[in-house]
């Protein structure tokens, strides 16, 4: 009851993390130009002690999508009502290729998980302690195939569950020129949730319409 909660309620809880990695790089092509392929290892540990935060009231504060970006963050939450307890470290493996001449970014690939030490036991409301070893194993892709075609595509598979099935995937595909012609084709899929396809596009005819 809310009657029962603690007028003046405090928490302070510190967190430790260190973030760490290698850039190794070599020659290489791309279709025939010269290029720089990378090889980047990284490892991230995340330490926070649990405490019983039960008693604060939860207004804005959800789960963070998982993907790749939240394989590094501090919080599993977004907000401030909830701080997850945390014992865990992140390993991740990223190659890009990139132009030798204009250090653009002509490919990248990516894959990572985090491994628990400890149960999760802050949840939001209603949930139970998260007891899993490991994430899920996030991949993703991305291309930029020339000056007009751009795609990106990602992939979430958790080996915790029995039926190896996907649980999250993405495909997208992007065309854009000089001329302000845009097509966009994007793919999404959550595991009994959504499965969704995106087209739109922008082609004029003339210089008024």
């Amino acid at each position: 009851q809310v009657s029962d909660w603690d007028d003046n309620p405090d928490r302070l809880l510190p967190t430790f993390s260190l973030d760490s990695g290698l850039f190794l790089e070599r020659n290489a092509s791309w279709f025939g130009d010269t290029a720089i392929q990378t090889l980047e290892p990284r490892l991230f540990y995340l330490g926070t002690p649990y405490a019983d935060q039960e008693d604060l009231p939860n207004f804005d504060t959800s789960n963070v999508t998982f993907g790749f970006p939240s394989l590094f963050q501090e919080n599993r939450f977004a907000g401030s009502d909830k701080v997850g307890d945390a014992n865990q470290l992140t390993a991740a493996l990223t190659s890009r290729m990139l132009s030798d001449s204009t250090g653009a970014e002509l490919l990248r690939a990516s894959i990572g998980q985090i491994f628990y030490f400890r149960d999760r036991k802050v949840q939001l409301s209603g949930d139970t302690p998260a007891t899993e070893n490991s994430s899920a194993v996030v991949a993703e892709l991305a291309s930029e195939l020339n000056q007009n075609w751009r795609f990106r595509a990602g992939i979430q598979w958790d080996p915790n569950e029995s039926d190896n099935e996907v649980k999250q995937g993405l495909f997208s595909m992007h065309y854009k020129d000089g001329e302000e012609r845009l097509l966009n084709a994007e793919y999404n899929y959550t595991r009994d949730s959504v499965e969704q396809t995106d087209l739109s596009g922008r082609w004029p005819v003339s210089n008024r319409w």
